[in-house]
């Protein structure tokens, strides 16, 4: 799956391409990537109250293409919040608030 993902130009597209994969690169691409996003939420307001802050240092310290909250406006919030717990992981109380909001 890596090989296919690789031929996806599309930052959006290769994501859902890897997270929907039922093999080790698709487990490991889930737990990276949900495994960042659910860190970089829980985080807010403790680093930092701007989202654009938090994907900006993720870009620049990190030679990132997205940040966390980029990917996940990318992959679709409700989506990815909706997959990310089925995977078990955290989803912050304030995303849960906000796709309930609309």
């Amino acid at each position: 799956s890596l090989t296919e993902a690789a031929k996806i130009k599309s930052l959006p597209e290769r994501l859902d391409f890897l997270l929907a994969q039922d093999d080790k690169a698709g487990a490991l691409a889930r737990q990276i990537i949900y495994g960042a996003l659910s860190y970089a939420a829980r985080r807010v307001p403790e680093i930092s109250d701007s989202f654009v802050s938090i994907d900006r240092a993720v870009r620049w310290g990190f030679a990132h293409e997205a940040g966390a909250f980029e990917i996940w406006d990318k992959l679709g919030l409700a989506k990815t919040a909706a997959a990310m717990e089925k995977e078990g992981f955290i989803v912050a109380d304030w995303v849960k608030e906000m796709i309930a909001a609309g």
